[in-house]
């Protein structure tokens, strides 16, 4: 979790974070046959599953308003230290697709 917020606490979950609130968010739906599924999964590790069959299950808005709840954030909230490693890597895009767009018209 590398985006930080300025009270040092990361802004968005882990996948076994996200994976259990969804897990919680299938209980209050009454759908608890999916939620024991999707923490069954993420006991074995079996992470992509566990997504899988959450998104399958959330349906409807009911995706749509779990996605947004989790990783919906106020830009003033962030930590601007936080942010080095996605400047780094959006930097060194740049550079490579410079590269890349040089050495295609030469």
């Amino acid at each position: 979790m590398a985006l930080r917020s300025k009270e040092d606490n990361s802004l968005f979950p882990s996948w076994n974070q996200l994976l259990e609130i969804g897990a919680d968010t299938l209980d209050k739906e009454s759908k608890t046959d999916h939620a024991a599924a999707v923490r069954a999964l993420v006991n074995i590790g079996k992470y992509q599953l566990a997504a899988t069959e959450l998104r399958e299950s959330l349906v409807g808005t009911l995706w749509d308003d779990f996605f947004t709840d989790n990783f919906k954030f106020d830009e003033t909230e962030i930590d601007e230290s936080s942010l080095a490693l996605a400047k780094s890597i959006w930097k060194l895009n740049k550079q490579s697709l410079h590269s890349i767009m040089t050495k295609f018209y030469q």
